[in-house]
């Protein structure tokens, strides 16, 4: 099929070019902001992060075996699955976090 676009007569193959690697460029970022990053927040700074967790867009879905599940408020057609934030709690308190990058970069930046 992609050949078919890159060779079809009528189609200028540097367009059919330009439009397949703008949809690559486009998607690109929006993958990789959804990649997975782990870390860890100690019992102290846990309320403040829970709620920063909520300020940021992200609802309480209900709990599983892998923890607490966090979904983004948008409408499920616009939300991917790694889109969500994953919390379990420690035996000594603190909270182990699953969450997309561009969400970890987001409190990175407000911490600044």
């Amino acid at each position: 099929m992609l050949l078919w676009i890159v060779v079809a007569p009528g189609i200028p193959s540097a367009a059919a070019r330009g439009a397949l690697f703008g949809a690559i460029g486009g998607g690109l970022p929006s993958l990789l902001g959804c990649l997975p990053v782990r870390g860890s927040v100690p019992a102290e700074r846990s309320v403040s992060f829970l709620g920063r967790i909520e300020q940021a867009g992200f609802k309480p879905a209900g709990e599983t075996a892998e923890g607490r599940i966090f979904n983004y408020k948008g409408p499920r057609w616009m939300r991917w699955d790694s889109n969500r934030v994953v919390i379990r709690t420690g035996a000594d308190g603190a909270l182990h976090v699953t969450a997309p990058y561009y969400f970890y970069f987001r409190l990175k930046r407000l911490q600044a």
